[in-house]
């Protein structure tokens, strides 16, 4: 691997390739130096993959981001902003080089990742580019500023026009992704959809691609991202329940657990904004109904969270995802664990950000105690959403936070009326 001017936490490289060929393009556009990867005339590659180059020893520093705030958000698009030194010229939009194949400009995918030892790279992000900005530093010359997008925000920046019929009527929530993934022209290879039983009312788009995608997955019950390796993914309805008992991915803390690594700092706080006692919901153009916690209306007034466009189908299925709106907005989970911010530098914390994955999702079983020896809180909670942030000094990182009680259940009592808020489905104390 080429050496890089970033020095981060000891033991841990950065690594940053670009995309030496365009696979969903067919015209030509892959080739390293001057050959093709065929021996025919004019061949192309078009795998299922993009090949690599390195450019780790022209990056200056990194931040990157995938997630959301709380576990029933749409995901955000993921975004990532990289500083590269640019002596060479490579980074020039047109090339000086008119013949130089590797244009390095909006469109092509680039990655960023890390390597602990000699094991071999982490990717922590991958998207496209999506815009450059050349800049000059005193330190190091010429400079380049390059904003990238996630595979949600790569597909979801295209327009769906409205249709005076709509379409789609009776859809699962897969098959209404596709269709917008085909309107987004979203190569097949790139996509990862879950099956979805949960069936969606027409639709008439005239929206960007990615609104539709998010209305689809708030109402299925799921969530559309674009990943760490830049697939478009669709996860279905209860992709992040888990089963009791079943062992963390880490501790976070002071508590001297075994195995426990040291925060910077804690993001604690109980905003009433963060909760709710009411969710109204319905189905576009029809009339709301709601859902009341009249014992948290009583302590703390009326908190409304509303859900009134949803696509949902089946009267069932949106009941249930207003259950599960008030279960996880729920008051009885105050104070919010919204964050917590550690160092790679720290014993631990470099191989807990390596796994780390707001997808999977990662739960940490997480807790600081005061110097004199009180709980200020401990809490099983959810990663829904990670910063990383490489520099030439540090590799640290923000980890998004939500309490993980109303997905801690078993696999045949999820979000079942017959089993909603009785102790099989682990409910708040």
């Amino acid at each position: 691997m080429t050496a890089s001017r970033i020095v981060t936490a000891p033991g841990v490289h950065p690594v940053f390739q670009v995309a030496a060929g365009d696979v969903d393009v067919t015209t030509g556009q892959a080739q390293y130096d001057v050959a093709r990867y065929d021996t025919a005339p004019g061949a192309t590659y078009s795998g299922p993959d993009a090949q690599w180059t390195d450019d780790t020893c022209d990056a200056i520093d990194a931040t990157t981001f995938y997630g959301r705030q709380r576990s029933i958000d749409a995901f955000d698009v993921g975004t990532a902003t990289f500083r590269v030194a640019n002596p060479t010229g490579l980074w020039d939009y047109p090339p000086a080089d008119l013949q130089t194949p590797l244009t390095v400009r909006p469109g092509r995918m680039v990655r960023v990742g890390v390597q602990l030892g000699t094991a071999p790279p982490a990717w922590l992000w991958t998207g496209w580019i999506d815009g450059t900005e050349p800049g000059y530093d005193p330190a190091i010359g010429d400079v380049v500023t390059v904003t990238c997008v996630c595979a949600k925000g790569e597909a979801g920046r295209v327009d769906a026009g409205r249709v005076t019929t709509q379409v789609g009527d009776g859809d699962t929530a897969d098959a209404r992704m596709v269709r917008l993934a085909d309107i987004a022209a979203f190569a097949p290879h790139r996509r990862l959809f879950d099956a979805s039983g949960v069936t969606l009312v027409g639709t008439g788009y005239g929206a960007r691609v990615g609104a539709l995608m998010d209305d689809v997955g708030k109402s299925s019950g799921g969530d559309v991202y674009g990943d760490e390796n830049g697939y478009l993914t669709y996860r279905g309805k209860d992709w992040q329940t888990r089963t009791p008992g079943t062992p963390p991915d880490g501790h976070i803390g002071n508590r001297g657990v075994a195995g426990e690594v040291c925060p910077n700092r804690w993001e604690v706080s109980f905003l009433r904004a963060d909760y709710s006692s009411r969710v109204v919901y319905a189905r576009s153009g029809e009339d709301t109904r709601q859902l009341d916690d009249l014992v948290n209306q009583g302590r703390f007034g009326v908190e409304t969270f509303s859900m009134t466009s949803m696509a949902t189908k089946l009267d069932a299925d949106l009941n249930l995802l207003a259950a599960r709106a008030l279960r996880v907005r729920n008051f009885n989970l105050a104070p919010r664990v919204a964050a917590v911010s550690v160092d790679a530098a720290r014993p631990g914390v470099a191989d807990l950000l390596v796994a780390a994955s707001p997808f999977t999702p990662s739960v940490y079983s997480c807790g600081h105690v005061t110097d004199d020896g009180r709980v200020a809180f401990e809490r099983t909670l959810y990663l829904t959403g990670v910063e990383h942030t490489i520099t030439a000094a540090a590799w640290t990182a923000r980890l998004a936070l939500d309490d993980a009680s109303p997905w801690l259940t078993n696999a045949l009592s999820r979000y079942d009326a017959a089993r909603y808020d009785v102790d099989v489905y682990a409910k708040a104390v």
